[in-house]
């Protein structure tokens, strides 16, 4: 029978289904259910283009020996409206029964209005015990569970939200974030009500790479300005943001953003599987490539296709020459340890020459007249990036952060959680796949008031309460010191749906890993460059006042040899 069903073309009904993967016929985990409800979700998925992903759930309960149990189907759609999800709704449950269908976007508001109670904080022996806890148990947590995405602490526990029954519980405990909350995959087992003591609120909210769409060209390319790699196996080009700009031992000039901005999904699955570092300068590519033919190109704002399909080569900038994705490990509690992702490109065109952000096209209404204006609809950044100066969070504890994002342009923001492990979302299908995992991140939201942010009028609508959002990723984020200079302390790489925060990599192990102590120092090299235009104008004045001194001299020598001779002739000066 097993053999039958895994050969057939056909699919078993919903209660045949049901039937043979109950313990006492084959079994959740065996391979027959595993092949067949794969085979189902193929169809399933095959009956609209809207839909990204389908798998088999049953309730999040711990089942006892012989306890029956409902396959029901999670299906995740996009771009579909309300009716168009109901009538694919209707047509998916004339086959097998599922769940209410979900677009993408639409996660529980939980954590949304979770970020209001602001009123419960950490005593620091709590803080310690949660930390420990996810050291100790993220990375396995996210290997077993495929929709696990998100692991962090939280001071107290939310119950029985959305029901009149919600209560604020003060209990330090561990949220763990999921897609679709009371419901796991078949043949995955419910998260434990505590580990190591400490308890556990599962909340919806999904982790998401921030890279998304392009911008304007920049005749000398700047920091916060759109970058992206080569065009992917499913001809699509992810983009990201140029965080900024290092002088390195090795390469010269270079650019630095997240290699998920430049490198193809298989690409950085190939990496993760391998070394977790590829120099390309180096002949360290991964097996089955060749230097010769691999490009590896970077551009901005975007690779561009001409009407013949010809590469646009105007809009290349440089090539990649080193990526790092690591994981980072749970079992360290140094920052060195933190989960990288991280990219370098050697520069060769349109070069840096300030350290000015672009310039931010607002609308009429967002000029301050105490802003700084190019023109009626461009509003410049009040700070530079100049010195190059990277630090660490422990510096600066309670104190605003700013970044400059392709997409969302100027904000500030305060440090909301740390020590966060998180996971990008992937198929239950493909559960044994490439997993984009990184732990020890931190996160920041935006600061309430917003009064200082300096965002593009054609920004997304739905990121105006994020301090960072897709098309952000490998934006530097800064702190602000008493004298107005801005300190690098880490880079954009994602950010949080439901609870609207950015998650960001500590820049120190990132430059280390790079092997680079710290940033082009714009204002140190033009201080440089004035004083040598001061020597030069100062040679050049003491030259005008040599040739002057020597016309002097000669003119002397001139009417004093006049006067000799005027004397030798016998001529006379007659006094009036």
């Amino acid at each position: 029978m097993a053999h039958e069903l895994l050969e057939s073309k056909s699919f078993p009904d919903r209660k045949l289904l049901n039937d043979l993967c109950q313990e006492k016929v084959f079994g959740r985990k065996s391979t027959v259910a595993i092949d067949t409800c794969k085979k189902i979700c193929l169809f399933i998925k095959s009956l609209n283009t809207n839909i990204i992903d389908v798998w088999p759930a049953r309730k999040a309960v711990t089942l006892t020996k012989g306890e029956t149990f409902d396959i029901r189907f999670v299906v995740i759609t996009e771009n579909l409206n309300e009716e168009g999800r109901n009538d694919l709704e209707n047509l998916i449950q004339s086959y097998y029964d599922t769940l209410p269908l979900r677009d993408c976007d639409h996660l529980s508001s939980e954590e949304t209005y979770l970020m209001k109670e602001r009123g419960y904080k950490f005593r620091e022996d709590d803080q310690n015990r949660i930390n420990a806890c996810i050291t100790l148990h993220a990375d396995s947590l996210l290997q077993k569970h495929t929709y696990l995405g998100i692991i962090s602490g939280c001071p107290f526990r939310s119950v029985g939200y959305d029901t009149s029954n919600h209560k604020i519980v003060a209990t330090p405990c561990i949220v763990l974030n999921v897609q679709y909350k009371g419901y796991i995959p078949i043949d995955e087992e419910p998260f434990e009500r505590q580990y190591d003591g400490v308890q556990v609120d599962v909340r919806e909210d999904i982790f998401v790479l921030y890279n998304y769409t392009a911008k304007e060209r920049h005749d000398n390319v700047k920091a916060g300005c759109q970058i992206s790699g080569e065009t992917d196996e499913r001809g699509k080009c992810p983009k990201g943001t140029l965080g900024g700009f290092v002088n390195h031992p090795d390469y010269g000039l270079c650019g630095i953003s997240c290699s998920h901005v430049l490198l193809r999904p298989n690409e950085l699955s190939q990496i993760a599987g391998e070394s977790q570092e590829i120099n390309w300068s180096r002949s360290t590519l991964p097996a089955g490539r060749n230097v010769d033919t691999w490009q590896g190109n970077v551009y901005q704002p975007s690779k561009v296709e001409t009407s013949k399909g010809n590469v646009a080569d105007d809009n290349k900038i440089g090539r990649l020459v080193k990526v790092i994705y690591r994981r980072g490990k749970t079992s360290s509690k140094e920052m060195d340890q933190c989960g990288i992702d991280a990219a370098l490109f050697q520069l060769s065109n349109r070069l840096p020459i300030t350290s000015d952000f672009p310039a931010v096209k607002v609308s009429d209404a967002d000029i301050s007249p105490e802003g700084t204006n190019i023109d009626s609809e461009h509003r410049e950044i009040p700070v530079q990036f100049g010195t190059g100066t990277i630090g660490g969070f422990a510096w600066h504890d309670q104190k605003a952060y700013s970044k400059y994002g392709a997409i969302t342009g100027y904000t500030v923001g305060e440090l909301f959680d740390c020590s966060i492990a998180v996971k990008e979302p992937f198929n239950w299908t493909h559960a044994k796949s490439f997993k984009y995992i990184l732990h020890n991140q931190l996160s920041l939201s935006k600061a309430n008031n917003g009064r200082h942010d300096i965002s593009p009028l054609d920004r997304p609508e739905e990121s105006s309460d994020y301090f960072a959002f897709e098309g952000d990723s490998g934006s530097l984020v800064h702190h602000e010191t008493t004298d107005g200079k801005l300190v690098c302390v880490g880079i954009v790489v994602g950010g949080r749906k439901s609870q609207k925060t950015c998650i960001i990599t500590p820049i120190l192990p990132v430059l280390k890993a790079m092997g680079i102590s710290d940033f082009k120092n714009f204002d140190s090299e033009r201080m440089e460059s004035n004083v040598k235009k001061m020597v030069v104008e100062m040679k050049t004045i003491n030259t005008n006042i040599e040739n002057m001194d020597k016309e002097m001299k000669d003119g002397f020598t001139n009417i004093s040899e006049q006067l000799n001779t005027m004397q030798n002739t016998g001529m006379r000066c007659v006094i009036i």
